[in-house]
């Protein structure tokens, strides 16, 4: 019969554990790096930049200005439920 040794280790199992703890602190280098592409992109650019300010500026006023006029309805569950029993209703 085989003895199984709870001491004995995998040599896999050494590595594993390595990546592990390292796998977090690669994942933020990579992060970090990303950014730094991004930010030295658009330290160049000229026209983007613009671009950039002119689709800033039409989301803005997507979200800000169009969004409340277009969502007015009701708020509440049962609130819905009235406007549509009401709207069945009518016809």
């Amino acid at each position: 019969m085989l003895a199984i040794n709870s001491k004995a280790t995998d040599p896999s199992d050494a590595k594993i554990s390595k990546l592990f703890y390292k796998a977090p602190y690669m994942l933020l280098k990579q992060i970090k790096e990303a950014c730094s592409l991004y930010a030295d992109g658009f330290a160049s650019m000229t026209l983007g930049r613009t671009l950039w300010k002119v689709v800033a500026i039409k989301l803005f006023v997507l979200f800000a200005l169009i969004w409340p006029f277009l969502h007015t309805g009701p708020k509440t569950v049962e609130a819905k439920e009235a406007l549509a029993v009401s709207k069945l209703l009518d016809k």
